[in-house]
């Protein structure tokens, strides 16, 4: 079975939404650095359809500042609207959120979401996420979409990892309680991030 690993960045409130408008500040080479780490160690990309668009925009992926381009390895931008994502070599269209658990079920490599909002939330609805990766900037917006906003929704989950910038930026790995698995070497207090 692959994994599917949620990267976020989220304001101290919980808001997702429009983080162009907020990281810029935090933005340093320590954060570009541990960006680039988890996009070598990706096996393949799982997006939604608009950021995907912002992605395969002229600029969009080298913009971001990863080092890896996107289009360099296996992506799926799920979409229900999305009928030609020929931009990249080795994108592939998925319809829906049965496509992606179907998927998931395969062997291959993990997927890694950045951002994806509307996706991010039906995957989590769906208790489709394996890892949840949430850095966390020190802004608070007051309101905007945040990535657990599913009413009734629920789920136990254990910080796996964690590792704080000097900017205030803290990046936080935690896995479904049912899956974690802690390493017994490093002291419960204070976890590397594991990308």
């Amino acid at each position: 079975m692959r994994r599917i690993i949620l990267t976020e960045y989220l304001t101290l409130d919980g808001v997702m939404q429009d983080p162009h408008d907020w990281i810029t500040p935090y933005w340093t080479g320590d954060l570009a650095a541990y960006m680039r780490r988890e996009m070598r160690n990706t096996g393949a990309l799982l997006l939604g359809r608009a950021t995907w668009e912002a992605a395969a925009s002229p600029g969009g992926a080298s913009a971001w500042g990863f080092g890896v381009p996107f289009a360099s390895m296996p992506s799926y931008v799920v979409s229900t609207t999305l009928t030609d994502a020929a931009v990249w070599p080795g994108i592939h269209v998925l319809k829906d959120i049965t496509a992606v658990s179907e998927l998931r079920d395969g062997d291959g490599p993990d997927f890694l979401i950045h951002g994806s909002g509307q996706l991010a939330r039906s995957l989590v609805a769906a208790d489709l996420i394996d890892e949840y990766r949430l850095l966390t900037f020190p802004v608070v917006r007051g309101g905007g979409q945040r990535l657990f906003a599913t009413p009734g929704f629920t789920d136990s989950l254990i910080m796996t990892a964690r590792e704080r910038f000097p900017n205030g930026v803290i990046a936080r790995a935690y896995s479904p309680a049912e899956d974690a698995i802690l390493p017994l070497d490093l002291p419960a207090t204070r976890l590397p991030v594991a990308v």
